[in-house]
């Protein structure tokens, strides 16, 4: 696996979450597996086949164990004592090597720090945010007004960590206006949910056709100066159906989630749950893959803009082939 994979490898994870059903992924279809603010222990003599995805939580690799794939930490801490056939990803996190651990691809950390003792091997490189920086202002997917982002000459590190700040703030931002919003518009977005998880290619389509007609026509009215409060009205308008789908994406992704820990989560905790690991890892893919990266927030938020649409602004359940039954669909 090249560095480029290791690096999208969140956001193929991503997509298989939205793909499939909850119960395949708890049956183990897939062999990483995912650790969300709880512990993991691998004791010596096992062996885990495939990556491990951390988020908020801590990892611990101990001497003789070994990890087939790659172990990608978000905001928590890894210990590695022993052997991991691919890298160590970090992202505001601790990584620990132990004296004896053996790390087959890269050691990789952003924005945290990691540990190297004498004796502990690396099979490639050790890269950090100083070889590959990362721009955590993302313009080409953001309604709110934005902060010039702050310049303190030659201290890097400290302009780095403010803006990392802000772009945390922004995720947690999102995330609480999405929980705030289930709670208001609790059958809008569930409406809109069922919409994405029966209709995904419409739901992608429609909002393709929406995002490319309405602004054109949207841009026509303008030019007409008797016009121009219709013209602004319109892109707010669109603007708050954006964020609606972005929302609605996260609540669907976040009953995913639920399904694959077994829970019990109440719609609101999935809806800010399932939109701050949707916002961190499409914005967090859009910065640190050059050239396309900016691209997936957008195609991402198509799904939930058709699916908008579609429904009416979650006002009306869409009954196509795959619904059958008349009245409300629960998300599967």
């Amino acid at each position: 696996m090249n560095r480029l994979s290791r690096l999208i490898f969140p956001f193929l994870l991503l997509v298989l979450l939205l793909a499939l059903p909850g119960s395949a992924l708890a049956q183990g279809m897939t062999d990483d597996q995912i650790i969300a603010g709880g512990n993991f222990t691998l004791e010596s003599g096992q062996t885990h086949e495939g990556s491990l995805l951390v988020f908020g939580g801590n990892v611990a690799i101990q001497p003789g164990a070994t990890v087939t794939g790659d172990i990608i930490v978000f905001g928590g801490n890894a210990l590695v004592e022993g052997t991991v056939d691919g890298s160590v990803v970090g992202f505001g996190s601790n990584l620990n090597l132990g004296t004896a651990s053996i790390v087959g691809g890269d050691l990789i950390s952003f924005g945290g720090t990691y540990s190297r003792p004498e004796g502990a091997q690396i099979g490639g490189e050790i890269i950090t945010e100083n070889r590959m920086p990362l721009d955590f202002s993302f313009p080409r997917f953001d309604f709110r007004p934005r902060v010039p982002r702050v310049d303190f000459g030659p201290n890097a590190a400290v302009n780095w960590v403010v803006n990392a700040f802000w772009f945390l703030f922004r995720v947690f931002l999102t995330s609480a206006l999405a929980v705030l919003i289930v709670l208001i518009f609790p059958s809008p977005v569930e409406r809109t949910a069922s919409a994405i998880a029966h209709q995904p290619f419409l739901s992608f389509v429609v909002g393709l056709l929406t995002l490319i007609v309405l602004p054109i026509i949207l841009l026509v009215l303008l030019i007409t100066i008797l016009l121009f409060p219709i013209s602004f009205i319109g892109f707010l308008f669109l603007a708050v159906m954006l964020f609606f789908g972005w929302v609605t994406l996260g609540y669907f992704l976040g009953t995913r989630l639920q399904g694959l820990f077994n829970g019990n989560w109440a719609p609101a905790v999935a809806a800010g749950v399932g939109t701050f690991v949707l916002s961190f890892i499409a914005w967090l893919f859009s910065a640190t893959v050059p050239c396309v990266g900016w691209l997936l927030p957008w195609v991402l938020a198509l799904f939930g803009l058709g699916a908008v649409m579609i429904t009416r602004v979650g006002s009306q359940t869409y009954r196509g082939p795959d619904l059958g039954s008349t009245g409300e669909t629960a998300v599967s």
